[in-house]
């Protein structure tokens, strides 16, 4: 797989697993990343997640997570736990959940982001802040 692979993320967005499926098999070869939104994940649940993973894709979860902050953190957990290589959360949010999210009170024996990730995601928040 070429690294043009990594650089494009193909939405599926389509209403079954059976038409995400196909989208991935179909492109598998020249991308690497499908993003899975609101709709498709609504409808097939963790399922769908793992079936885009299980043929070797990588899965970018957009489900723009925005909630309490304890509840944010365990849905990224779970979402890490199921393998997603991305996600999004809403920064409206606010600092507290986005810290939350970023791993600050998030399960230590969980890959969800490495330092750097953490760091960025609250500087870049400050900064739109102050």
């Amino acid at each position: 797989m070429t690294r043009t692979a990594n650089k494009i993320i193909v939405a599926l967005d389509v209403p079954s697993k059976r038409e995400a499926l196909e989208l991935v098999r179909q492109l598998g070869d020249q991308i690497s990343f499908f993003k899975i939104g609101l709709q498709l994940y609504t409808t097939e649940g963790p399922e769908i997640v793992r079936a885009v993973i299980a043929v070797g894709a990588k899965v970018f979860l957009d489900l723009k997570l925005h909630d309490i902050p304890n509840t944010v953190a365990r849905a990224v957990e779970s979402a890490a736990k199921l393998g997603v290589q991305m996600l999004t959360i809403h920064l409206s949010g606010g600092s507290e959940m986005i810290r939350a999210a970023t791993g600050e009170h998030i399960d230590p024996g969980c890959d969800c982001f490495n330092k750097r990730d953490r760091t960025n995601a609250a500087r870049n928040w400050n900064l739109r802040q102050g």
